[in-house]
């Protein structure tokens, strides 16, 4: 209902067509009336939702990122990328594609045939890789450091170790803390130059099962 005082057309207030009656300090005055820059759609709704819940999913694994990139503003991007290539289900129950999450990248030959094997009473981890024999006489990346990331998309709790190991290793074994090893627990890997300043793009290992 408009409402309005004015000589010519009486007392109005809110919306009248195409007009609206509004009061700014102490007048009251017609103006256009605009569709709302921010009219609360389903797909708007939906729309601000996924990016809440991406951001949230991610944000414990916001420091492991821009270690991963090399580049304190890497999350933003990162997040962006999931946005339109990981998410999965539809408004409101959204979920993540994390084979699809890259924690690093960098032009860095990356670790190959990684598997892990779990040890459910002690809690350790050993992951192993192996260097394809074609690449044996890279002597120079031998001492490329690896680092592994493990994430509990539960309890949002994210365990990084960084540069554990060298590439000629090809084996390490981590101690994680206690856990509810019913939660999805998924691991990355990737590597480092030995002086930090390169890195290789992420692996994904896999969700781990103890």
């Amino acid at each position: 209902m408009a409402e309005f005082e004015s000589s010519t057309f009486g007392k109005m207030s809110g919306r009248l067509g195409k007009v609206v009656a509004v009061k700014r300090n102490g007048k009251n005055f017609l103006r256009e009336y605009t569709i709302p820059s921010n009219p609360q759609t389903l797909k708007q709704q939906a729309n601000r939702m996924k990016f809440r819940f991406v951001n949230l999913s991610l944000t414990p694994l916001r420091q492991v990122i821009k270690r991963g990139y090399l580049d304190t503003q890497a999350f933003p991007k990162v997040c962006s990328r999931v946005l339109k290539m990981a998410v999965e289900g539809e408004y409101p129950n959204f979920t993540i594609d994390f084979s699809k999450l890259p924690l690093a990248d960098g032009i860095l030959q990356p670790v190959e045939m990684i598997t892990t094997e779990t040890r459910k009473n002690t809690s350790e981890v050993i992951v192993k890789w192996e260097i394809a024999p074609e690449k044996q006489t890279l002597q120079e990346n031998a001492d490329d450091k690896v680092s592994l990331v493990f994430f509990d998309e539960v309890t949002g709790s994210c365990f990084f170790h960084e540069n554990i190991g060298s590439r000629s290793d090809q084996m390490v074994t981590v101690l994680l803390p206690e856990t509810n090893k019913e939660n999805p627990l998924h691991c990355w890997a990737y590597l480092s130059t030995s002086n930090g300043n390169m890195n290789s793009s992420s692996v994904y290992i896999g969700q781990l099962k103890w």
